[in-house]
């Protein structure tokens, strides 16, 4: 593909939604040049899955050259349907994309591999930097931690900042040291920290009940290019599962049988015993893996051979091994909801 000389070819603004019902429209420039524009909710603030008003939408706009010439002194304009609102200060305007053929008819192409068009010194890509959504969950009074990069493209990503808007993506410092503290619904707070390669720790301090915060952070790539993108982090009394081992047992209370001699545990020293359950209370939904079946998909209360026996396991945790007839060790896996 050729390439467009002195212009860029991504931009991407915010937009706010006054009203319902969204149409862009955007005009092609020359033959052999195509806008292809897409808009993504970013902020839904009644939670309702679809776009209303005072939500945020995100609009990318990407101008590739499919024709076998470059164009020089390309120009482009568009203009937001009348129904929205421009954000200020949220107009990104990137650098060269990696390859023109996604936007062509051609296959896509995301990786560093296969691609020989717009290359830096050293024969590799200008790869902009394209920052992708996030989203984690931390329980009450608890801490969890992603890395936010890990998805995201470009070469040499480094997170800038972050904040609670497109608008004040910069207020608080990617350090790994300065903390961001966001008002959580119904009280309490999210408090975050986001280091510069993009680990992201949240805390819940005094949060109850469950609900969602969001916030924005900024990345730089190697080439000066910059993007923005949310992270929503949910709280909640959320169930944490704990392995049945040795280790977590303790010697004495393992599950151990002889060949031969049935195993019933009950629910109160079985699988959920050690676990943390959550509000309202986690089950048992699926079990299977291991020495059980190819996949954790087995119904609770559904059997398997097992040990060279039958092995039922249901949802508050209970099981039964009958008849096992292979010494050895054995395991199989569970996992827990609470919707």
């Amino acid at each position: 593909m050729r390439k467009l000389i002195g212009q860029p070819r991504r931009i991407i603004l915010f937009l706010l939604l006054i009203v319902i019902g969204v149409t862009f429209v955007v005009a092609q420039n020359g033959g052999n040049l195509v806008a292809t524009n897409r808009d993504v909710l970013i902020n839904d603030g009644d939670g309702d899955g679809g776009a209303s008003s005072g939500d945020t939408i995100r609009y990318e706009i990407v101008i590739a050259n499919c024709g076998p010439e470059d164009a020089e002194n390309v120009q482009f304009s568009d203009t937001p349907d009348s129904n929205t609102q421009l954000i200020p200060n949220s107009v990104t305007v990137g650098g060269l994309e990696p390859a023109d053929s996604q936007y062509c008819g051609g296959d896509q192409d995301d990786d560093d591999q296969g691609d020989d068009d717009d290359d830096d010194q050293g024969g590799r890509r200008n790869r902009n930097a394209r920052a992708r959504d996030d989203a984690l969950n931390v329980t009450n009074g608890g801490s969890n931690n992603i890395n936010v990069t890990d998805n995201d493209r470009g070469r040499g990503l480094q997170v800038v900042s972050f904040g609670d808007s497109v608008a004040t993506v910069g207020t608080f410092s990617a350090d790994g040291v300065t903390v961001g503290s966001f008002p959580a619904p119904g009280g309490g707070t999210i408090d975050v920290t986001i280091d510069a390669v993009g680990n992201l720790t949240a805390t819940a301090n005094g949060t109850t009940g469950t609900g969602t915060v969001t916030i924005f952070y900024e990345i730089q790539a190697a080439n000066g290019s910059t993007d923005t993108a949310q992270v929503t982090i949910t709280f909640g009394d959320f169930p944490v599962a704990v392995d049945d081992t040795l280790a977590t047992l303790g010697t004495g209370n393992e599950y151990s049988t002889n060949v031969g001699v049935t195993l019933n545990i009950g629910a109160g020293t079985g699988l959920l015993n050690n676990d943390t359950l959550g509000n309202p209370a986690a089950t048992l939904t699926d079990w299977g893996g291991g020495d059980a079946s190819n996949n954790v998909n087995r119904n609770p209360g559904t059997s398997r051979p097992f040990a060279g026996g039958t092995l039922t396991v249901n949802a508050d945790g209970s099981f039964d091994l009958v008849n096992p007839t292979i010494p050895g060790t054995f395991t199989f896996d569970y996992i827990i909801d609470n919707g």
